[in-house]
């Protein structure tokens, strides 16, 4: 009995594994990268009164007058208040005043490590809130990968008047990010669904063997306790 029982635990388990990489695969179709993207301009003016003009430059492609990106006044002076590295790709998200920048380091990578920022959150020209892609994946494998690299969004929507970003990943997380806070929240992976539904089943497993245990112990007690009274009469 014992034998098949730890033969049905193991069966379950492959069927889990199974179902999570059949779902991951089942994602890679929706494959819509630049969805609801455009290329972002090269300057901005911000502020309360349209005191400041924000730049970012892309490396070999500097703007004219601004030799660093940041934040300048809008003036003839062009005086520098705060400076950001320049940007190879990256996409960016300025709040009105021009004083919080929230980047996202690219949407397809040359390798797949889970070390690798996705996005940056700016105050005044200094980080406060950085995430990594292992912040929503478990696993290196789960990124969809492409002729021009590794992408991590199956789908991307940006809603400029909510200041929020909702991305849905390939391993099934729907996320939403604030860009003047760069809050993050996600919803489990197939992955994590997974862990919950083997996690439930080996309970529910666990339990019925204390049952079980739980009965047999009671039974021979029961017998004992008959056997006992049968010698004394």
């Amino acid at each position: 009995m014992e034998y098949r029982r730890n033969k049905l635990n193991k069966k379950i388990t492959v069927i889990a594994i199974l179902i999570l990489f059949a779902m991951n695969a089942i994602t890679a179709f929706a494959y819509d990268p630049l969805a609801g993207r455009s290329p972002p301009n090269c300057t901005r003016v911000v502020g309360v009164n349209s005191e400041y003009i924000f730049v970012w430059n892309y490396v070999g492609n500097k703007v004219t007058d601004y030799p660093k990106s940041g934040l300048y006044t809008n003036d003839s002076r062009k005086q520098l208040i705060y400076s950001l590295p320049d940007f190879c790709r990256e996409i960016t998200y300025v709040s009105d005043d021009g004083f919080t920048v929230l980047v996202e380091e690219g949407l397809f990578f040359g390798f797949n490590k889970l070390n690798q920022p996705i996005y940056t959150l700016y105050k005044k020209g200094e980080v406060v809130k950085q995430y990594k892609l292992s912040a929503l994946y478990n696993f290196s494998f789960e990124l969809h990968n492409t002729s021009d690299g590794y992408i991590w969004q199956s789908n991307y929507q940006y809603d400029q008047a909510g200041n929020m970003i909702y991305i849905k990943t390939y391993n099934g997380r729907n996320v939403s990010i604030n860009t003047l806070t760069g809050e993050m929240a996600k919803t489990p992976s197939y992955f994590d669904y997974g862990l919950m539904v083997i996690l439930f089943i080996t309970i529910v497993i666990v339990l019925i063997k204390i049952v079980k245990k739980k009965k047999l112990l009671n039974k021979m007690l029961h017998n004992k306790c008959y056997h006992t009274v049968e010698k004394r009469c």
